[in-house]
This record gives C-alpha cells, structure tokens and sequence, in this order.
C-alpha cells in the first residue's frame, strides 16, 4: 500500500490530534454500515499522559512466525485456487499459520454419492504451496451428512470408526497422494456445545480419541489437536484433558472476548489483557494433566468482533488494528505458541477487503513478520490503556511498538537507553489518517514527550 501523506502539525516525530474523538455512533438501522459500533461520549481531558519504560535485560519470552496467522473458509476452494490477486495479498502477507477452516468443508470436498472425499476437488482445492512459508492446519467441521445420527446431530457409535476412517482418508490424500505435507488437523472442530447441551461430552472424546489414533496410524508424521472448542472455558478442557490427554498433541480453541456485538470500544480495549491470563490458564492446566511433554497452544480464532455476527465495523479500521495491535502484545508475553485472526478474506472482518485492499490489521500483520520476531522484554506503562511490546530480533535492531487504546491524544515519555544508541530511529504508524512512514533523530524525543493520536499504532525502530 502507498502510505497516505498528512496534513497537519509536525513536531518532529509525529502528529498530534489532540481533543478529537474517533467514536461515532453506529447506524443500528444500517448493518453494512461501516461507522464505528460505539456512542458519542465527551473525553474529560484532550490528552492523556504515560511512562514507558523497557527491560532490556530482562527477557520474558519469544515470538515466532507462528503467532501471526489466520483463517479462512474461501481460499481452499476451487475458484480462490485460479485467484492470482489473492496470491500476491497472500505473498504479501507471509502469514505464520494459516488455518484452513469451514463448516461446510465436507460438503465442498465430499461426495455423497460415493461417500467418500471427492479426490480431485480436494487436489484443485488445497494446495499448500500458495501458502509455502505458513503452517498449514486443516480443520475439519464434523462428520458428513450421509453418516448417521440424531436430531442434535451428535454421531451414532457404529459410525464412530466410519468417521475416524473419513478424516484419515483426507490425510492420505493430502499427505501421501498429493505431498501436501500438512502436519497440524483438528478432527472435530467447534463442535462440543452440541454434547455439552445433551451432557454427552464423554461421547465426543471418545470420537477423538479413536479418530487421532486413526490418522496417525495413516501419517505418524501429523500432529492432531484439540479440544478445537468454541469458547475459552477451563471446564471443557479440563474434560477434555482427563480422557484425550495420551492422543492429543497440541491444544486449540477460539476466543471472541466481546459477546455483545454492541460493546463500546472502551471496554473493548480494557479487556485485551485477558488474553494473556486465559493463556496462562490454559498452560498451568495442561502441566497439570500433561507434565512430561510439552503441548503447544493454539488461538485459532479471535477477532474484536465475532466475524459470524459483525457486518463490517471496528475491525476493518484503524481502531481493530489498534485491538488487535494489542492482543498480539499479551499472546506475545504469555508466549503462546500459534495464533490465528478469525478471517483472511472477508468484507466484514477480514485482513483483506473484498476489494482485495490490505486493511490496517494486515498491516500491522506485515510489520510483525519483519520485525516483532524474536526475544520479548519486559515493559510497563504508567497508563492501563497505553502499552508496549518491545522485541529483539537481532543484536543489531530493537523495535518497540506502542499501543494507544484511549480516544484521546497520548503523550508518552519513553524511558529506554536505545533512544541514544540509535543514530536514527524509523517510525510506522498506523492511526485514523491511514498508514505512515518516517524517520526521526534520537534526540528529537531524548526527555521529550511522543505523542500518538487516538487508537492508534507506532512502530519503533532503534538500529545501531
């Protein structure tokens, strides 16, 4: 994307609007309306104020390529296959993981009549050399149609093999007839509320249990996760690690904090930590029932809006890049191990437009592949909605990407030796008048305040 040029005062090393809200109401009569979902509220002050200070020295964790990653539910299908323009977002992009997932998945790929996967719809539609840099997994929605069961869709027992045999098959031809070389599935994806409501849940992971040992036994080189639930809930995976804790290899599950699609940004933004304490959780637990080897996590769906319910708002803005920005911050310090935005392509909550334009999340999701990769430091911010991420590629470079969560002009005073070690210092930033790239000397905001528009993102560059 060609960045946008800015009218406006510089002072150096930014812009400031100070006063200036971003929120506008949503026009609930207007579902396609793009405007932000949140009322108009008056701030008390113009401008907020923090401290950022940066531990190099103390490094609390590590960031991969995996942690930038997402869904789709269009790309595996025959017509993105041929989509050339979608190839080059999709080069652009150079995401981590990216994870192929669709309800209707079985009935895209499979064939009723013979009941079995329709191989060369599978061959024109999965191939992951589109996607040669990602870690592919392959999410599979359930059971077909055709295999019995009853009115709340929970599977017969005497199809319990049957179903193993249909997901092995699909790793058979992905694997060992078109060399597909996809090592992460996940046989039974969100689909536990339906056993939960018939208080059956011993019954679906059984179904697990038998279905992982059956595709290992067709590729031991695959891993197999679950619970794949649809919600963070330490219940359910504690369920789930007391009967499958032998045959799962990593953990999976979808989290949408918000669960009222008009939520005001303001608590939108207050909850992002969450994140980091629902991992924590969730990895205490798994030593608890798994001590003796170490089993990977896996986000696989999150989003500032739950992409079933939004019809295109806050996420396709500066303000979801900013949502986001942050949740990839707290993913980063718990140290989780893959995650993945809910949609890749999709006009209401995707990375990409259905215009096929990067919006700001994706963005913000290139910067990460080239520069947020590697030893994550410690930082603290005197202001509960201003953060920061500071991560080590190299011994060469440092970059510290800010996070302003508030409505209002931040000014940060950043307390990091790096200002001075730096001859120059690059700055990306991502705010309400598009994308911007610049540059600034070390002493420009040596003991001077940075100041960061509402709901908004810079990047920060120390190169020695």
């Amino acid at each position: 994307m060609v960045p946008r040029t800015r009218k406006g005062n510089f002072n150096g090393w930014g812009v400031s609007i100070a006063g200036q809200s971003v929120e506008f109401i949503h026009k609930l009569l207007c579902p396609m309306s793009n405007e932000l979902k949140t009322p108009i509220h008056n701030s008390v002050s113009s401008s907020v104020t923090s401290e950022i200070d940066v531990d190099w020295e103390k490094p609390i964790s590590e960031t991969t390529p995996y942690l930038f990653g997402s869904n789709d539910y269009k790309t595996f299908s025959q017509r993105a296959a041929a989509d050339s323009l979608l190839h080059d977002r999709l080069r652009k992009l150079d995401l981590g993981v990216f994870r192929i997932h669709s309800p209707h998945l079985t009935n895209l790929l499979a064939d009723s009549f013979s009941r079995s996967w329709d191989e060369s719809a599978v061959r024109e539609a999965i191939d992951t050399r589109r996607f040669a840099k990602s870690r592919v997994v392959i999410a599979i929605p359930g059971w077909p149609s055709w295999m019995q069961q009853d009115r709340d869709r929970l599977l017969a027992p005497q199809e319990y093999r049957n179903y193993a045999r249909f997901c092995a098959n699909l790793v058979r031809i992905v694997n060992l007839q078109l060399k597909q070389k996809v090592v992460y599935w996940e046989p039974l994806a969100g689909i536990e509320s339906r056993y939960r409501r018939a208080g059956r849940l011993e019954e679906l992971w059984k179904i697990f249990n038998i279905t992982s040992t059956v595709m290992r036994l067709r590729d031991p080189s695959i891993q197999v996760g679950g619970p794949s639930l649809s919600t963070f809930d330490t219940e359910l995976l504690r369920s789930f690690l007391q009967s499958c804790k032998f045959n799962v290899d990593f953990i999976c599950w979808s989290d949408y904090l918000p669960t009222n699609l008009f939520e005001t940004t303001e608590k939108l933004m207050a909850s992002t930590p969450d994140y980091y304490s629902r991992v924590k959780t969730m990895q205490a637990l798994i030593r608890r029932f798994i001590p003796n080897r170490r089993v990977p996590l896996l986000l696989a769906e999150y989003n500032i809006e739950n992409p079933w319910q939004s019809r295109g708002g806050r996420h396709v803005t500066h303000v979801g890049a900013t949502w986001i920005a942050s949740v990839l911050k707290h993913l980063a310090d718990a140290h989780i191990d893959m995650a993945a935005s809910s949609h890749l392509r999709d006009e209401a909550s995707g990375l990409i437009g259905g215009d096929y334009r990067l919006r700001p999340a994706a963005t913000l999701f290139s910067w990460a592949q080239k520069y947020l990769i590697g030893h994550v430091f410690a930082t603290t911010s005197t202001h509960p909605l201003i953060e920061a991420l500071a991560v080590r590629p190299d011994n060469q470079c440092y970059a510290l990407m800010l996070i302003n969560k508030t409505d209002v002009t931040a000014d940060l005073s950043l307390q990091t030796r790096e200002i001075l070690m730096s001859k120059t210092i690059r700055v990306h930033t991502i705010d309400a008048s598009g994308t911007e790239y610049s540059s600034l000397s070390s002493i420009s905001i040596y003991k001077r305040t940075l100041a960061m528009a509402p709901y908004s993102v810079k990047l920060l560059l120390f190169e020695r």
